[in-house]
């Protein structure tokens, strides 16, 4: 009998791990090129990933089915063996990110793989405008709450059951703003799957979830910063909210947050300015930051007033009086309408590398 050892590896280490997987890695690539390049291909392509022992195994699928949305997704058959699957969105998707067809394909593998493959399984996905996210759960409990009595995973599943389940999860969509008449970018995608991801995993409806910062990694960037460079300077104030309650619509639940406000100017004139953020707001601040899966600080949201674009954004503490300020444009910045035409606004309103020092 062949003992196979238990993995322990957190979520992280899983994706960093399948970084320097040639098998996954290439054919990330190659998905990535076929949405990306002109002309972009107009249907979904899929690839799944079997794991036998060491080795991994590629299966590619463009079988086609419409999802709606004006997208052709793609669909293929899988091993309970299998480790992850890559799938790509072409740029007729609304979204670039994972959709409610993706979320129930992900239940539907995971629920199917044996439980050696649980623990690693990993759904990919490859957006047009090049970015690329991974989906990884430990505990589906709540989706088998939310699918219960549709055989979702199962031979047992009938169309039926498939449709009931996807109109399920179309619903929390729709619940955080979700219309499939309009046309998202990088970071309002980004808004409405991760209030949705939290809806299924979390009971954030009762007031029962606080979202703590229990190693208080966000303590030594609270307070006064600022940057100077010739006759050009800006100053950040980051607070630490505690607690801060989420309760409006659907939600209802407690977390931790870092969130602030900058000015910036030029020759002693200011250029752009968020200190009257009303910084109560739930949703919608121009200066929010989370906590990264590694443990770092990044922004969940840093706007540009003047030009009206979101940077990502991290913080690095240098020293207790010094903080590395590093952003860049995102490829999904800038709304991109369905003729795939991109109307982009050229440069920055301040440096995107900075190093401020605490006041």
């Amino acid at each position: 009998m062949v003992t196979v050892p238990e993995d322990d590896r957190t979520p992280c280490d899983v994706f960093k791990d399948n970084d320097n997987i040639p098998k996954i890695k290439n054919k990330i690539d190659s998905l990535r090129t076929l949405v990306t390049k002109t002309p972009a291909d107009t249907t979904e392509t899929l690839v799944t990933i079997k794991k036998s022992f060491e080795n991994y195994i590629a299966n590619v699928s463009n079988q086609q089915n419409s999802v709606g949305v004006g997208t052709i997704g793609a669909s293929g058959s899988m091993t309970d063996l299998d480790a992850a699957d890559i799938h790509n969105h072409p740029p007729q998707n609304n979204m670039p990110i994972f959709s409610f067809n993706d979320l129930i394909s992900f239940y539907d593998s995971y629920t199917y793989v044996k439980p050696s493959r649980k623990k690693i399984y990993t759904s990919y996905l490859v957006n047009f405008n090049g970015t690329t996210y991974a989906l990884r759960m430990n505990d589906v409990s709540a989706l088998d709450t939310l699918f219960a009595g549709l055989n979702i995973g199962t031979a047992n599943a009938t169309d039926a059951n498939k449709e009931k389940a996807r109109n399920k999860v179309k619903e929390l969509y729709r619940d955080y703003g979700y219309k499939e008449t309009e046309t998202y970018n990088q970071s309002q995608s980004e808004k409405i799957f991760l209030k949705v991801i939290n809806n299924p995993n979390y009971d954030d409806t009762n007031g029962s979830v606080y979202l703590k910062d229990i190693s208080n990694i966000m303590n030594p960037y609270i307070g006064t910063w600022k940057w100077t460079s010739g006759n050009r300077e800006m100053v950040l104030t980051l607070l630490k909210q505690t607690k801060y309650h989420y309760y409006v619509r659907t939600n209802n639940y407690y977390e931790d947050r870092l969130v602030g406000y900058y000015i910036y100017k030029e020759n002693g004139i200011v250029i752009a300015d968020t200190s009257t953020d009303n910084l109560q707001d739930d949703y919608g601040l121009n200066v929010q930051f989370d906590i990264s899966c590694g443990g770092g600080i990044e922004a969940f949201s840093f706007e540009d007033t003047f030009r009206g674009t979101n940077y990502e954004v991290s913080l690095e503490m240098l020293s207790p009086t010094q903080m590395k300020f590093k952003g860049k444009i995102g490829e999904g910045t800038y709304p991109r309408p369905r003729n795939g035409t991109i109307n982009y606004l050229s440069g920055t309103t301040f440096p995107l590398n900075m190093i401020f020092t605490k006041q």
